[in-house]
């Protein structure tokens, strides 16, 4: 299990949430790949920046997630390598630089192009300075203590503070109703721990039995680059396959994921020649009510088995929906140990988040039945204030081990996002591990099952 305990008392584990990030995070050779989310918003009219600067010590003063900071495990008298984590004490600061002179573009993308050092802050709040009217605020991140879920409700909390500030209202915020690091100490009870060992073990068990341990086949040109080769059969399904595909999900009181994934696995088995998958996703992971508010890292991968020998399609579906929210329980298992546990380790080396899957698949701006809303405006009091995308620039992705290299490599990720009412993207490969033909055939498949060609 993950974490040991320490000698000092203001040093925790991390998450069983952080622990599959931590994993991740190892991956990747330094400076290749940006584990960081940011949200950007670019702000036009009289900003009061007193004001903003209280809201962002309000917000952070009641999320402790966002003041931990990691203590390397060389610094540590303890035989886990994982590191220990600390909250900081007060709030953090909004940090003001004055950009007179340059471009909004031009310096957005170099402060959230930065990689994160993770031994300082893992939460930075930027503000930009192009003009007396014209900021551009930068939240940034890193996934250890941040995830999706979280962006949307760190801009409500921010907004809400800053307008109670900027109208001269001095009401205390109310307590927070959630602690990240009470939340920590309360998955070390031995109690759970226990417990979490034996669903451990029954979820290795079955993933074991539905070929986790054993990946799609290769085309046998050997290992895997270090710096991987992806390629993407582009899909794109128009307003009205996405009509169908919704109205199809409905009949079947299933979500249109559920639907997709069922006829990707089933594409992927035929092709493959597989009678058992294991797919993965990622879960929410906020299971306890005052946790869908709070901002921190939650969410998990989550695998999820499949049985293609079920034949009959409406069967096949209700299965894998099935699936997909039993899956979602188990997003409070430790994933280093699980993974340990099927696959071996090799050394000291990390795994990939999808090294247990056959297929991964990502479905972005639909959640159950429901179209995401785009969000653009932002409330701010008084000013023009909306989510904005700058470009960012990274070096070339690369592993820092074959173990993780492989652990991605021997993975189908199906990539697909909603935008306008059509759904664009596709799947993705490796082309060093996949044969290209083959992977084409499992597109092809997949088209023909959902019924939008």
């Amino acid at each position: 299990m993950p974490g040991t305990a320490a000698p000092d008392a203001g040093l925790i584990p991390l998450s069983s949430r952080q622990d599959w990030c931590w994993e991740w995070t190892r991956c990747y050779a330094p400076d290749s790949y940006s584990m960081e989310l940011t949200e950007t918003v670019h702000l036009r009219g009289p900003l009061d920046v007193g004001a903003l600067r209280e809201a962002v010590a309000e917000v952070t003063s009641l999320h402790d997630a966002l003041r931990l900071s990691l203590v390397p495990a060389t610094a540590l008298p303890l035989d886990d390598p994982r590191p220990l984590q600390r909250v900081a004490p007060g709030h953090l600061p909004l940090h003001v630089i004055d950009m007179t002179g340059r471009s909004p573009q031009d310096a957005v993308g170099e402060i959230t192009s930065r990689p994160f050092d993770l031994s300082g802050p893992l939460a930075v709040f930027t503000l930009l300075a192009f003009s007396p009217d014209e900021h551009v605020l930068v939240l940034a991140f890193h996934h250890l203590v941040f995830d999706g879920a979280s962006g949307k409700l760190l801009i409500r909390h921010l907004t809400e503070a800053y307008n109670r500030r900027a109208g001269n209202d001095r009401t205390p915020a109310a307590p927070a109703e959630f602690s990240y690091a009470a939340f920590i100490r309360r998955e070390r009870d031995p109690a759970v721990l226990a417990a979490k060992e034996h669903r451990t073990a029954e979820l290795v068990r079955v993933l074991r039995e539905h070929g986790a341990a054993e990946p799609l086949e290769g085309d046998g040109v050997g290992e895997p680059p270090l710096a991987g080769d992806y390629v993407l059969v582009p899909m794109a399904f128009g307003p009205d396959d996405v009509v169908s595909l919704r109205r199809a999900a409905r009949t079947a009181r299933v979500t249109p994921y559920s639907l997709l994934l069922a006829a990707l696995t089933r594409a992927v088995g035929e092709v493959y020649d597989r009678e058992r998958l294991v797919g993965t996703t990622i879960a929410h992971g906020r299971d306890e009510p005052s946790s869908t508010t709070a901002l921190g890292l939650f969410s998990a991968p989550v695998e999820i088995p499949f049985d293609l020998g079920v034949r009959d399609p409406a069967e096949f579906l209700r299965h894998v929906h099935t699936g997909v929210r039993a899956a979602a329980g188990t997003a409070d298992l430790p994933y280093g140990s699980r993974v340990a546990s099927v696959l071996g380790r090799e050394g000291d080396d990390a795994f990939f988040r999808s090294c247990l899957a056959h297929v991964e698949f990502r479905l972005n701006g639909i959640t159950g039945l429901v179209l995401d809303p785009p969000v653009e405006r932002v409330p701010f009091d008084g000013l023009d204030a909306r989510l904005h995308e700058y470009p960012r620039t990274f070096p070339q992705l690369a592993y820092a081990s074959r173990q993780a290299a492989r652990g991605s490599a021997r993975t189908l990720f199906l990539d697909l996002r909603m935008e306008e009412g059509s759904l664009t993207g596709g799947l993705w490969y490796e082309s060093t591990y996949h044969h290209a033909e083959r992977v084409k055939a499992a597109a092809d498949r997949f088209r023909q099952l959902t019924g939008c060609p």
